[in-house]
């Protein structure tokens, strides 16, 4: 849903939306149609591509579709494979530029890292850990 912007004491209306969201119909300037139904809801799909620069050129690669009309679970639909990756071998990048802390250990805050950043540290004596990522060890008198 496409929601214009309104001042927060006042609430979109019809008449607020921009004249080409009210149109049945519409193009782009690059020439794809995309529609809305007399509800106003998109029932146009879309072919989701990826840009790549590579050596001067732009490259832009499919990798996924967005069905409206289909069952709400299956609306969008990504081809993995076929996402490209500037990681070796094509692999997916990891989000995390740390490796989990194991039982026994804690995180440990790396001073003006991000919070996926950290250090691993052993527990303190009479301390344990028993699953991944804790940011705390537990007292084992308790």
């Amino acid at each position: 849903m496409i929601v214009p912007l309104v001042p927060r004491e006042r609430s979109p209306t019809q008449l607020q939306l921009h004249w080409h969201l009210r149109k049945p119909q519409d193009r782009t300037q690059h020439g794809a149609t995309f529609s809305f139904d007399e509800n106003g809801e998109y029932i146009t799909g879309l072919r989701i591509y990826k840009g790549i620069t590579d050596a001067d050129e732009m490259n832009n690669n499919f990798f996924a579709e967005f069905s409206p009309w289909a069952p709400p679970d299956q609306q969008l639909n990504i081809t993995s494979s076929l996402i490209k990756w500037k990681t070796n071998n094509n692999e997916i990048p990891i989000a995390q530029c740390s490796a989990s802390c194991v039982p026994g250990q804690r995180k440990v805050p790396i001073p003006g890292a991000k919070t996926c950043c950290y250090d691993c540290g052993p527990c303190s004596n009479g301390e344990i850990s028993n699953t991944t990522d804790l940011t705390r060890c537990q007292d084992l008198a308790h």
